[in-house]
């Protein structure tokens, strides 16, 4: 699977951090798409069907575990990577059981979120 195949959707309520992620993910090839909202991410989720979701914990006054709850009910075998300034080793174990692939602090490292996106990519291919 070339990046141009992998689509990935970024949720974040910081505009500066989508496009961050969005121009970073773009030259790599991937398909991107962005979200600010909780409910903009659902229905981009619905829509794009990605195999990748880079998904803040807080997005504004929505929490992104109900997001991450109703994503994996839509699609239990997505991708969905954390990107949180407020992790905890409780609220990592909590996203791992409802299935999370990880978690990224904020702020964060351009090649660790590549890093953490290829590793992703190569677990799905071994479970597909």
């Amino acid at each position: 699977m070339n990046n141009e195949n992998i689509k990935i959707l970024v949720v974040d309520d910081e505009e500066n951090i989508r496009t961050l992620l969005f121009d970073m993910l773009s030259l790599k090839g991937y398909t991107i798409k962005t979200a600010e909202t909780a409910l903009e991410a659902i229905d981009e989720f619905k829509e794009l069907k990605p195999h990748i979701v880079l998904l803040d914990l807080k997005l504004g006054k929505a929490n992104g575990i109900d997001v991450l709850k109703q994503m994996k009910d839509i699609n239990p075998t997505a991708i969905v990577i954390i990107i949180t300034a407020y992790g905890s080793p409780e609220t990592d174990l909590n996203e791992i059981k409802l299935g999370a692939y990880g978690e990224i602090g904020k702020p964060f490292d351009i090649n660790i979120i590549e890093q953490v996106i290829n590793n992703a990519i190569e677990s799905h291919k071994e479970r597909n």
